[in-house]
């Protein structure tokens, strides 16, 4: 069974105060089904991390921060976990998803 997880990162930027803001929104597709999964503001400091999902969606199970990484890009790291109907279910932590912060 196939679980593919999409990162969109929209309007990311550095605030006058240095904090990372943006937003971003996850498509997941399983067992033949696309799941659009809610957009998420995050405001977060320098150098920091926010977490962003720890939440069902239907079937789908989300847990995830944003943080910046040194290089001054944005990243996703977390987990997603889609049930079954018999129980069960499969799970994949997201890919490493980096969007570059503009200065």
């Amino acid at each position: 069974m196939a679980l593919d997880i999409s990162v969109r990162f929209s309007n990311v930027r550095r605030e006058a105060n240095r904090n990372v803001a943006g937003s971003v929104k996850l498509e997941v597709s399983a067992l033949g089904n696309t799941y659009q999964i809610d957009g998420r503001d995050f405001n977060f400091p320098e150098g920091g991390e926010q977490q962003i999902y720890d939440q069902d969606f239907g079937p789908v199970k989300v847990t995830a921060s944003v943080y910046e990484r040194p290089a001054g890009q944005c990243c996703i790291r977390g987990h997603v976990h889609v049930s079954t109907p018999i129980g069960g279910g499969i799970g994949k932590d997201l890919d490493e998803n980096c969007t570059p912060i503009p200065t």
